[in-house]
């Protein structure tokens, strides 16, 4: 019988990422926070105890900061929404909810859009 459980990454900083819609914020970079929880079959990772089995989660944050920095991304959605897929695609999980968030969007404050998707 399968074992599934989630591999959960949390406040995975990335800098260097181009994201909104105002003339100021497609100039200049921006810092942003990523949480990433990914919902798999851990069986064979728990019987062997190998890295190789399981998803190696530093493979997970780099492609999530490469993917941030690839392009600007107009929304936070959308950004949000190509992690998803991506992570999907690469990591084949069942499922993924990615968070990202944009620290001082708002004065004070912050704001953050969480999507989920599976297969």
């Amino acid at each position: 019988m399968p074992r599934y459980g989630w591999i959960k990454l949390q406040n995975l900083h990335a800098d260097g990422v181009r994201l909104g819609i105002y003339p100021h914020e497609k100039r200049s970079r921006q810092s942003i926070v990523i949480d990433v929880s990914l919902y798999t079959n851990l069986s064979r990772a728990l019987d062997s105890e190998k890295i190789a089995d399981t998803v190696d989660y530093d493979r997970v944050a780099a492609v999530a900061r490469e993917l941030s920095r690839a392009r600007h991304y107009p929304l936070i959605e959308s950004l949000a929404e190509a992690l998803a897929t991506t992570l999907l695609d690469r990591f084949k999980p069942r499922r993924v909810v990615v968070a990202v968030t944009k620290p001082g969007a708002l004065a004070p404050g912050s704001v953050s859009v969480s999507v989920e998707r599976g297969r």
